[in-house]
């Protein structure tokens, strides 16, 4: 740049004068082509970067705490009440099989009517049984008896040369509708 101002017809002087001005009032000169646009893309790029170092430094800050001491004992009493909750129903189902297994139902269709009005009647689950619930399938059972199978005693345990007990005769479409039920047909 001095070289320049001197052919131009300044003095070294001047020039040199010109030249510490220009320091002083932070004022460059450069060689490259375009500085202006590369300077603006580079000022730009150091404005994402430190937008993303910021963020970064939140989410850092936002792990090193980890779960409050709040947070983990309210996450913790949800999980305890959740698992109870599992438990209980765990419990109750195990009653109900156990409860409803000591009746002999005619069809698996009765067994599950039996078991929605079993499940409305709203009865108390106590002590890991249900109250009143065998009294209340024994007066479901003298009031619906077809929805029940006798149980009949035979004459002991004999031979029986037709292999397993006849099917007794009845309503074929019923046992029909029983047996595609039950996926006996699809064997």
């Amino acid at each position: 740049m001095k070289d320049l101002l001197v052919k131009q017809g300044l003095t070294e002087e001047q020039a040199n004068g010109i030249l510490n001005a220009m320091k002083e009032a932070k004022v460059y000169t450069t060689k490259l082509e375009n500085i202006d646009e590369r300077y603006n893309k580079l000022k730009e790029q150091k404005k994402e970067l430190e937008e993303k170092i910021k963020i970064q430094d939140e989410t850092i800050k936002s792990f090193e705490g980890g779960l409050t001491k709040e947070q983990a004992e309210a996450l913790k009493k949800e999980n305890e009440s959740k698992i109870e909750a599992q438990a209980i129903q765990f419990k109750q189902s195990k009653a109900t099989d156990k409860l409803f297994n000591e009746y002999k139902f005619s069809s698996e269709n009765a067994r599950i009517g039996a078991l929605t009005q079993f499940e409305k009647a709203g009865l108390k689950f106590e002590n890991d049984n249900w109250v009143g619930g065998k009294e209340f399938l024994d007066e479901m059972k003298k009031n619906d008896p077809k929805t029940f199978v006798e149980e009949t005693t035979s004459g002991g345990s004999g031979f029986n040369p037709g292999g397993a007990d006849p099917q007794p005769k009845g309503d074929s479409t019923k046992q029909f509708m029983d047996a595609i039920f039950n996926n006996q047909l699809r064997k």
